[in-house]
């Protein structure tokens, strides 16, 4: 069997902080998302990103009702989820109170949010991503 370039891609990525590039064989990666978070990893993702009908950025904390509070505790446990799965997989500590090394969560949302694009922009692309 003869591979072509895209079937040897490799995926590239950096973590703030550090001064190289890391490299992966992204099908690993996706493994080791759907592992760590438990099958649940597109799930999570679709939970942190749905929107909340009637609440955005300009509105009042004491006017929020009951199912946007369900939805938002929903939001913020799925979030958390995804932060955990990408320090495992992609071996990164949380900001050290003390010395303030690691990354926050918002860069592992990040570089989760980027590895998605990337797995998902292949598949489109008929490389190597998820079928």
């Amino acid at each position: 069997m003869k591979f072509t370039e895209e079937d040897r891609r490799i995926y590239q990525y950096e973590i703030p902080g550090e001064d190289k590039t890391r490299f992966d064989d992204p099908l690993r990666l996706r493994r080791a998302f759907i592992v760590a978070s438990g099958g649940k990893i597109d799930a999570l993702w679709a939970d942190r990103c749905s929107p909340i009908p009637g609440l955005n950025e300009n509105t009042d904390p004491t006017k929020i009702t009951g199912e946007q509070s369900v939805l938002l505790v929903k939001q913020s446990i799925a979030e958390a989820a995804i932060v955990e799965a990408v320090r495992k997989v992609f071996e990164v500590a949380a900001v050290d109170k003390t010395t303030g090394a690691g990354i926050t969560d918002a860069v592992c949302l990040r570089l989760y949010e980027e590895f998605s694009g990337w797995m998902e922009q292949k598949k489109t692309s008929g490389g190597n991503g998820p079928e």
